[in-house]
């Protein structure tokens, strides 16, 4: 298995990532944080930064063509960060693939694929809401109530292992005043 190149983070650099199940604001606080000025991106890439050509996997078929895809934008989007590691910057993203990975393969009874990112979030922001309403704003109704509480329940037992800062908030205008007031 080949390694992610290790990113260099100067003093200026932070990474912040935004987790939590379908429906739960992830992509409206980062849009909004964006509109702020943070420098925001999301997996498996963000239209304002460089892009790696993507490859073809033309001897895999189904599911092990899906894992070569996401591996492939995992590696993709630590590129970017890599690049935008370089900007002296605060860096906001929607999901981050060891996270979201792990939590989902959870989810799905399948162990995720570890990778070595060698960049470790400054802070994980996991939004959380009742199962109910994250159903209702999902755009593509792909979980019912009941496998939303269930994810939501892995995204606790995620944090529980990590050993950084994670903050859960249930309220998006919560979440951007803690961050705003903090970077």
């Amino acid at each position: 298995m080949n390694q992610v190149p290790s990113i260099e983070s100067n003093s200026g650099f932070r990474l912040i990532v935004v987790e939590g199940p379908d429906g739960s604001g992830k992509t409206t606080l980062v849009q909004q944080l964006g509109s702020l000025g943070f420098i925001t991106t999301r997996e498996p890439n963000s239209p304002h930064i460089p892009k790696v050509p993507k490859p073809e996997f033309p001897h895999q078929s189904g599911l092990e063509e899906l894992k070569a895809w996401n591996l492939f934008a995992a590696y993709d989007h630590v590129l970017h960060l890599q690049w935008l590691s370089q900007q002296n910057t605060t860096v906001v993203c929607d999901r981050y693939y060891p996270i979201s990975s792990t939590v989902y393969g959870w989810f799905w009874g399948y162990k995720p694929i570890e990778l070595d990112f060698s960049l470790s979030p400054d802070l994980v922001i996991i939004l959380v809401e009742a199962p109910e309403v994250l159903s209702d704003r999902q755009k593509d109704k792909l979980f019912t109530p009941h496998e939303l509480h269930k994810l939501s329940l892995l995204y606790y037992r995620w944090a529980e292992m990590w050993h950084g800062e994670v903050l859960f908030f249930n309220d998006i205008s919560q979440a951007e005043d803690f961050i705003l007031r903090s970077f």
